[in-house]
């Protein structure tokens, strides 16, 4: 989404559904990541951007095994919520231009 001043937001929301009925297991996991960034210069080649990553802070790995004459289930923590600033420069001033197809 463009906001005033060449300043944009992105957001997205990733829900990942992991379900197993022979081990009665049934795990939702909802996935917000977000970003904002500010396009700089005159030439508007430069961009700096601070991004969130699973802002809910819900972020798990899963493992299910079965044997014989056994059940496992293993949770285990993964990398949750981070935030990370970047900067962008173009040097070459290369610029995506709109074929009539709708393609760049």
């Amino acid at each position: 989404m463009k906001l005033p001043h060449d300043f944009y937001i992105n957001t997205n929301l990733n829900y990942r559904i992991s379900k197993n009925t022979q081990l009665d297991f049934d795990q939702r996991i909802p996935i917000w990541n977000a970003s904002m960034y500010h396009i700089l210069g005159k030439a508007k080649r430069a961009e700096i951007r601070f991004t969130a990553t699973d802002m809910l802070n819900r972020n798990v790995a899963v493992s299910l095994n079965r044997g014989a004459n056994y059940t496992q289930s293993e949770t285990i923590q993964t990398l949750a919520r981070y935030f990370t600033i970047g900067f962008t420069y173009n040097m070459r001033g290369v610029q995506a231009k709109m074929r009539r197809d709708g393609f760049f």
